[in-house]
Formats: structure tokens, C-alpha cells, sequence
């Protein structure tokens, strides 16, 4: 499933497989036209818009934020080997200063598949 992302940073990410049940579940919904986050307008705020319904949506739980969600987000595409361009493409982002203050979030991978990696051995497509 891919995700047409519109804006001055325009582009298209692709769901994890994972997400996919859900998402097509999300679609099929009569709530898909009441839900906040794919409500037609977008708001001077988007960052703040989003905040507050999550922390609203939490319950008292650990508060979210867009920031953290996306930083998961990433996290997890690094360390399953996400070329890094083609996550910074869908990211929107610019450089890789982005992914700087995540790597000590990243562990490396084993010897193992580093030295696999380097010679061209290992692809996981």
C-alpha cells in the first residue's frame, strides 16, 4: 500500500505490510470521513492539530507526539536496512542530519552481515 503524501514536500510512502489489514480496514470504515487525521482541511498547525488529538486520544497514557512517532518510524526502517536515500525520499527530508540524532537508536548489524553487505551478498529483495 502506498500513501500519496501532497504539500510542499510531496511524495509517496510505502505502508509496511504489517500495517496493511489495518489500513485497508481504516478505508472500508463509515468513520473514514469523520476521522481527524484524514479530514479534508488542513490546518495552519498540522503538527498541533495532531498533538492534541493524540494526547486527547491517550487517555491519560504516555503522551505521543508527531515528532516521536516519526522517529520510530525511522528508527525501525534503519535498522531493518532501509536504503537510506529511498527512506529520506520518503521522509521528506533533506539531509542526513535527520538520521544523526537517531543513531544511537540503530544498532549495527552483526559482523556477519556487514562483511555479507560490503560484497554485494546479502539483498533482502
Amino acid at each position: 500500500m502506498r500513501v500519496v503524501v501532497r504539500g510542499d514536500r510531496a511524495r509517496t510512502v510505502v505502508c509496511l505490510a504489517a500495517w496493511e489489514p489495518d489500513l485497508l480496514e481504516l478505508l472500508a470504515s463509515p468513520l473514514l470521513e469523520a476521522h481527524l487525521l484524514v479530514k479534508d482541511f488542513r490546518p495552519n498547525d498540522p503538527g498541533h492539530y495532531i498533538n492534541v488529538f493524540l494526547n486527547n486520544a491517550s487517555k491519560g497514557a504516555e503522551k505521543f507526539t508527531v515528532e516521536r512517532l516519526r522517529s520510530t518510524w525511522l528508527v525501525e526502517h534503519l535498522t531493518g536496512g532501509t536504503e537510506p536515500f529511498a527512506l529520506m525520499a520518503a521522509a521528506g527530508v533533506k539531509s542526513f542530519s535527520t538520521f544523526e540524532r537517531l543513531a544511537d537508536y540503530v544498532p549495527l548489524p552483526s559482523d556477519d552481515r556487514l562483511t555479507a553487505m560490503f560484497r554485494r551478498e546479502v539483498r533482502d529483495v
